[in-house]
């Protein structure tokens, strides 16, 4: 069985302009921003690959759970 950790998400958006903010709370450099919430969930899969890989961390995937409360969920 793969070995993975789950980042709980913290989901705001704007009431302004609408736009969605995605952070991850226990990784502070690890977030995202834009108006289309779907796209920035595919985004933010991307940038968190990237950012645990420069870490030196292996990373086989990255899911991002949708329920009523969101997480980050990557495999090493």
């Amino acid at each position: 069985m793969a070995e993975f950790h789950r980042y709980p998400l913290r989901v705001q958006q704007s009431k302004l302009d609408g736009w969605w903010f995605i952070f991850v709370d226990e990784v502070p450099e690890l977030g995202v921003l834009g108006p289309n919430y779907e796209a920035l969930l595919d985004r933010l899969k991307v940038v968190a690959a990237d950012l645990f890989r420069a870490r030196g961390e292996t990373v086989t995937d990255i899911e991002i759970i949708a329920s009523e409360k969101p997480a980050l969920q990557v495999f090493h």
